[in-house]
């Protein structure tokens, strides 16, 4: 707990900070009329605080424990593929970046942990046993008697979950303290399930705990009426981390799945949708369902305390079901926010009177 809490004070500190520095700079997120609506300009530079925090304490965590072995190469490539990640989202918080430019930067970052051993080679089958992914090995290198090789399907198992949560977690970052609300409900289930005897990852516990303090240190200043919004440094960075802890925490990526069912259903929903309409798919737009959920006339805090309890309640059935519990649980959500979304839909599409539609 001590590295909890030293993430969780040192987010706090480097939070303030930077909201001072972004005021007085100037460094501030304008609102567009279309997607930010916000009511007035607003720093976007709360990745900074989750970050570095995540870093020091990371750093510290391995340094008084003296950490070796695979398990140090798996939390070096998760900092290293994390600052890759990070620096980008900066850089496209203050200047915009090609959406094409951030997508190859995502892959990047989702193939340095992939070469630092992060992988997932079976799958829990829910009708029993086991699906392997580690069938095809390719080997590309061999240093001084070391084979160094590509596991074909784990990897490309790794790579699309990687990049794919990073996305949908870029999606919900939305409304004010969605998006970080949503990440502690994901990161506390990743450390329960960590620490519980059937997977006993104390080490990928504390790597989660350390997470859930970062963040948490910044949540009171992106609460609504958000001080400071996180910014894709920061959206991108969780996304990032949350997809490989989940790997690394014995592989159980069907909780994660289960835990951000909402946000992935509606990132599918939506960009299937532009594609439809002849639309990019990563292009920015008022089309997700917490979107039209305000639009409709939800407050936005209701509108967010709706995906924190399902989030919650998703995640508590993620760490208590097993693998058939988990795929039935994981239907049950779809049905329902296949009707949910489908009515929102139908609904969006008689606005209020006087009031524009939540997308074109």
């Amino acid at each position: 707990m001590l590295y909890f809490i030293l993430a969780f004070i040192l987010s706090l500190l480097l939070s303030f900070a930077t909201y001072k520095l972004a005021v007085k700079k100037k460094w501030l997120d304008y609102a567009d009329g279309k997607r930010k609506l916000h009511a007035k300009p607003t720093p976007n530079l709360g990745g900074v605080a989750m970050f570095l925090s995540f870093l020091i304490v990371t750093i510290l965590f391995l340094y008084f424990n003296n950490v070796t072995g695979a398990y140090f190469k798996y939390v070096v490539g998760l900092m290293v593929g994390a600052l890759v990640l990070f620096v980008t989202g900066v850089i496209d918080d203050r200047k915009k970046i090609n959406p094409a430019i951030k997508f190859a930067v995502q892959i990047i970052s989702a193939l340095i942990v992939i070469a630092s051993g992060v992988g997932i080679t079976y799958i829990n089958n829910p009708f029993g046993g086991f699906i392997f992914l580690d069938q095809i090995k390719i080997p590309i290198l061999n240093i001084s008697g070391t084979i160094y090789q590509i596991t074909l399907f784990a990897d490309i198992f790794a790579l699309l979950w990687i990049v794919g949560t990073i996305n949908v977690v870029n999606f919900l970052d939305g409304l004010d303290g969605l998006a970080s609300g949503v990440a502690v409900v994901s990161f506390l289930a990743v450390y329960l399930l960590s620490i519980s005897p059937a997977v006993n990852q104390p080490l990928s516990a504390i790597v989660a705990l350390i997470l859930l303090g970062a963040i948490l240190g910044f949540i009171p200043f992106n609460l609504n009426p958000a001080k400071m919004f996180m910014g894709d440094s920061g959206s991108m960075f969780l996304g990032f981390t949350l997809a490989t802890v989940a790997i690394v925490s014995g592989g159980k990526v069907a909780t994660a799945l289960l835990v951000l069912g909402l946000p992935i259903f509606d990132g599918l929903w939506v960009a299937t949708s532009r594609l439809i309409h002849k639309r990019k798919p990563w292009e920015a737009g008022r089309d997700h369902l917490h979107h039209k959920l305000v639009d409709l006339g939800l407050s936005k805090r209701g509108v967010v305390l709706v995906f924190w309890f399902i989030t919650a309640l998703f995640g508590i059935i993620s760490l208590m079901a097993g693998a058939r519990g988990k795929m039935i649980a994981l239907i049950v959500l779809v049905l329902i926010l296949i009707i949910g979304t489908s009515a929102v839909n139908l609904l969006s599409r008689n606005p209020r009177r006087g009031e524009p539609p939540c997308s074109p």
